[in-house]
């Protein structure tokens, strides 16, 4: 009879541990290991290792996942169980994408596919972008613990080594997901405006279309030049000869068949996507920089209130040439530097972009003989040139 107890209550303490054991697991565990999802893993080893050049965080809560696991990578998203995309907001290329097939046959077509995105973005990139094509070649694509990862990055093997060792640390993961700051690591790549615009690819002539133009003569006879060789189409153009950044409320112009001030022309309720401002030269004898700065300032201020939004570039005052540089101690070409350093000080504080055309123009230090009959209005052969210059020279927003 003891024995038959003794039976019973060791079948019984056997099916209470089975039952203990089979109970529900905690969530987010499975086979006492953590799982920790894709986009806190991508979070946590970007907040992990500081690499946070791709900002852009993209995962199944966007409503745009599924296209762009498609359109962008390749990649059947009915293979993907979990998923998530750290994109460059600019054109660099740095990304980290980590994707979870639901099957582990599918780890193989989902690597080959991110395989193909790379050898896409080093064909489409090796022109125009090298530094990216470059970054690509030597990109890193593995499969770990069920995941598929792909890191575009110079510090790629920082990344992946904490993305390696955070799978099985998910109380630490998810603690670095909550400190990582989207919104800071894309202030932290915000476009640097104390800096001249960069060279990129050249964008079409179709590029001036909804653009306004205000300027002095310098302007003007490159607007007029526009128009007699056909070099592109414009918005408006709002230039004026003897243009000073205080006369925009006095000077006027002729705009859609009336004469009204710059001033007016830009209240008048047409809409641009962006502006482009070149004055100065008419102010180098100016006493004080400062109040020059203070009314271009005033200026930016007025386009910005009547078209919110629209992209404003300011061109720096372009060199002299010999005819002007001997006609008056004011006119040198030291002083149109000061005034382009004060100017791209403005664009800084007003956060507007600032476009250098001096070495292009000047690589001699001053105008060419042949450029500016005068030492001042450039000749149509140069006047192109800086067209062509404002369209390798622009910002994607």
């Amino acid at each position: 009879m003891m024995k038959k107890l003794i039976c019973l209550l060791l079948c019984a303490a056997m099916v209470f541990g089975i039952c203990a054991c089979s109970g529900d697991e905690e969530p987010g565990k499975t086979g006492g290991e953590d799982k920790v999802a894709a986009v806190v893993l991508l979070k946590a080893a970007q907040q992990e290792s500081g690499e946070k050049t791709a900002s852009r965080v993209v995962s199944p809560e966007d409503a745009d996942f599924e296209a762009m696991v498609r359109s962008y990578l390749g990649v059947d998203p009915s293979l993907i169980e979990d998923g998530a995309l750290a994109l460059s907001e600019d054109t660099a290329a740095n990304e980290i994408i980590i994707l979870r097939p639901t099957d582990a046959g599918d780890v193989k077509t989902v690597t080959e596919a991110l395989e193909n995105h790379r050898t896409e973005r080093v064909q489409s990139d090796e022109k125009y972008f090298p530094e990216n094509a470059a970054l690509f070649n030597a990109a890193r694509i593995y499969d770990k613990d069920g995941f598929v990862i792909m890191v575009v990055d110079a510090n790629c093997d920082a990344i992946c080594d904490s993305i390696d060792s955070l799978m099985s640390r998910a109380d630490d993961a998810e603690k670095l997901a909550e400190s990582f700051d989207e919104d800071a690591a894309i202030a932290a790549l915000a476009y640097d405006y104390s800096k001249p615009v960069p060279e990129r690819e050249a964008v079409d002539n179709s590029w001036f279309e909804d653009a306004m133009f205000i300027g002095d003569s310098r302007m003007k006879s490159i607007m007029n030049y526009a128009v007699m060789s056909e070099w592109f189409t414009f918005g408006a153009d709002l230039s004026a000869v003897s243009l000073t950044v205080n006369k925009v409320y006095t000077q006027t112009v002729s705009y859609k068949g009336s004469e009204m001030t710059i001033a007016d022309a830009v209240r008048c309720g047409d809409s641009f996507a962006k502006c482009y401002i070149m004055l100065g030269v008419n102010e180098l004898g100016w006493g004080s920089i400062d109040s020059f700065t203070s009314s271009y300032g005033e200026l930016v201020d007025l386009v910005r209130e009547y078209h919110p939004g629209i992209e404003i570039y300011i061109i720096g005052i372009m060199p002299l040439g010999d005819k002007a540089l001997n006609s008056g101690s004011w006119l040198t070409n030291d002083r149109v530097k000061q005034f382009n350093a004060a100017i791209l000080n403005m664009c800084a504080e007003k956060e507007v972009y600032y476009i250098d055309n001096f070495d292009l123009l000047a690589p001699n230090g001053k105008l060419d003989d042949d450029a500016a009959v005068d030492g001042i209005h450039v000749e149509p052969r140069y006047s192109k040139m800086l067209v062509d210059y404002l369209l390798t020279h622009t910002v994607e927003n």
